[in-house]
């Protein structure tokens, strides 16, 4: 806290009554270092390991009960020959805003803590307190760092949003089947559910960083759905797996290189990388698992060949299939327009 002043005990002596008793100032200091002294006394062993074995004296603040000295059998005390106040002490510096006096009061958190969680505490508190208040006090906020930290993680919610609805939509457009979006959309689900109880066992907190790290792996989890979805309907097995399986190896071994950054870099990518490993994970379980069980009461009919297309249809189809050869041919022979 800055800008407040403090406040501080006065003691006022009595000249006259010091005198008269002999009273030096040594005594006086003696009489409250005594008063409010603490030795250690040694150590002993409790059933839970050594203790140390002090010795305090009252910790009050009732000065008046002190003992100054002795003089002809007469404990004189500091009620005898003094008087205390408690005051606010003279300020050394001023902090005005405006030309009003202002106190700044810093509210920090624990690493373990939720940023925002706090913040709204804090805020309900100053709320009630500005209520009991004058009205000449007021209570504002200088500068709150949940305030970024709300506004990015606004930003990252509507993107997973819009990233999950034209993920979808463009599934439903390329196969135009209900069904397969459901199955979409149930994989999905189940992928994120199940991650999410992992991260509370792992003890991976949910901020921006691994909000951002599951609106990544999303478009992997639907790929990985779409291969085996798409394999599973045409073949009734599961002998795309391995394809699946080296690719998520792929790219999970890309994201194993961050560890080795140095420390200070590394720090808030770790919940990034395990997030996304954690999701691809799942994703791959959930492919072998549980997309063909689910496909065996929900089936899919995926369109093949060239069964039911038009001559005319079938004409567009080989043009573009020789545009698109030409185009990979002159890529090839002119690599170095790429590079």
């Amino acid at each position: 806290m800055d800008g407040g002043v403090p406040f501080q005990w006065v003691i006022t002596f009595d000249a006259d009554k010091i005198q008269s008793a002999g009273i030096t100032a040594d005594e006086i200091s003696s009489a409250f270092s005594s008063y409010y002294r603490e030795e250690i006394l040694g150590m002993t062993e409790t059933s839970d390991g050594l203790m140390t074995v002090r010795l305090k004296e009252a910790s009050d603040q009732d000065f008046g009960s002190i003992p100054v000295c002795n003089q002809d059998g007469r404990v004189i005390h500091l009620r005898d020959i003094a008087q205390w106040r408690y005051e606010e002490a003279l300020p050394s510096g001023y902090y005005r805003v405006n030309g009003l006096n202002t106190i700044t009061l810093s509210v920090e958190i624990a690493s373990t803590a939720n940023l925002l969680t706090v913040a709204s505490a804090v805020k309900e508190r100053m709320a009630e307190l500005q209520k009991g208040s004058p009205s000449e006090i007021t209570a504002g906020i200088a500068y709150d760092s949940s305030e970024y930290v709300s506004e990015e993680l606004g930003k990252i919610y509507v993107r997973t949003a819009l990233c999950i609805l034209i993920l979808l939509l463009f599934v439903f457009l390329i196969n135009r089947s209900w069904r397969y979006m459901l199955i979409i959309v149930f994989t999905l689900t189940v992928n994120v559910l199940t991650a999410l109880m992992i991260y509370s066992f792992a003890g991976i907190q949910i901020h921006i960083y691994t909000l951002a790290g599951i609106t990544v792996s999303l478009g992997i989890i639907i790929d990985t759905s779409i291969v085996m979805i798409d394999h599973y309907a045409h073949f009734k097995d599961r002998k795309a797996f391995p394809s699946i399986l080296s690719a998520a190896a792929t790219t999970v071994g890309a994201l194993m290189m961050v560890l080795l950054l140095p420390e200070k870099e590394k720090a808030n990518l770790v919940d990034f990388i395990w997030v996304i490993v954690i999701n691809l994970g799942l994703s791959l379980i959930i492919s072998y698992l549980f997309i063909p069980s689910l496909m065996e009461y929900i089936p899919v009919r995926l369109s093949g060949g060239g069964k039911g297309r038009s001559p005319r249809k079938i004409r567009r189809i080989l043009r573009w299939n020789r545009f698109y050869a030409s185009y990979i041919g002159w890529g090839v022979r002119h690599r170095w327009v790429y590079v």
